[in-house]
């Protein structure tokens, strides 16, 4: 109930921002703009008949005070659009914060994940543990990572419904492992689900494409160009290295980023609910 209440407001918190935004960029950038433009159109015209410096003078200072008044809403505007992304790195923190036995296990040399591919993971992680905790209530959760060459392998385990236990009676909306299934699969990876088959409890294992070094050249050169605006060109090499988005703190969230929306996963038969 903690984790699908924080989820919620985690979300809501992205659905005011987003609206916040479209604020901003439909009446402050827009007066902004229109603002410079009737300050330029002003400045010509007093040019043009021979205004003096005293008056010329402050238009001058306007139109500048109103384009400098732009690209700041402008930034403020991308800055709330932008959703910050979670990755592998924020794993760790998931399973220092869930309520119960969890255990992290990391091998393989460590390569770099896109950005969406890392978010991918982290939320598919954090879904398939809440999926652990709502089913298999006081079950331990086992957390694989593993970095084996052209891709990234994570696999969450639990190890059923302990004897004497029931489930936490927290039913999901039967979406849960449909919405992890798509988000890995956008990114170019797959991902399973049923029962472990060396032993008791239920398995979630997926595959990521890990990003190959001319690819984060490619990347590394692409958004240098787009910050200055010119073409893209070849050049460097760069070592792979592993994505670490934002902090987040460690507590499991229902997984999903959009309110009143539920993590299915596992009965408390054994079955998915997806």
């Amino acid at each position: 109930m903690e984790a699908s209440r924080a989820s919620r407001q985690e979300a809501a918190a992205l659905e005011e921002r987003r609206r916040i935004a479209h604020e901003m960029h439909d009446v402050l950038a827009h007066s902004l703009a229109g603002l410079s433009m009737q300050v330029q159109a002003v400045r010509a015209i007093a040019r043009r008949d021979g205004a003096p410096a005293t008056l010329t003078g402050p238009l001058d200072r306007a139109a500048e005070l109103a384009r400098d008044g732009v690209q700041e809403a402008r930034a403020a505007v991308g800055a709330l659009r932008s959703v910050p992304l979670r990755g592998i790195a924020d794993i760790d923190g998931l399973t220092r914060g869930f309520p119960g036995e969890a255990r992290l296990r990391v091998s393989g040399r460590a390569g770099r994940l896109t950005p969406e591919a890392g978010h991918a993971v982290y939320r598919a992680v954090q879904e398939a543990m809440t999926n652990a905790a709502r089913y298999a209530t006081g079950s331990a959760i086992d957390v694989d990572l593993v970095w084996e060459g052209s891709e990234m392998r994570a696999v969450v385990r639990d190890r059923g419904l302990p004897a004497g236990r029931g489930p936490s009676g927290v039913q999901g909306s039967g979406t849960g492992l449909r919405g992890m299934a798509e988000r890995i699969e956008a990114v170019g990876g797959s991902l399973t689900a049923g029962p472990a088959p060396e032993g008791p409890g239920w398995r979630i294992a997926l595959r990521v494409p890990v990003v190959e070094d001319d690819e984060a050249v490619a990347d590394t050169a692409a958004e240098d160009v787009a910050a200055a605006g010119g073409a893209v060109a070849s050049g460097t090499d760069a070592p792979g290295t592993v994505a670490s988005d934002t902090d987040a703190p460690g507590a499991v969230a229902g997984g999903t980023d959009a309110p009143g929306t539920d993590a299915g996963g596992i009965a408390a038969d054994g079955k998915a609910d997806a």
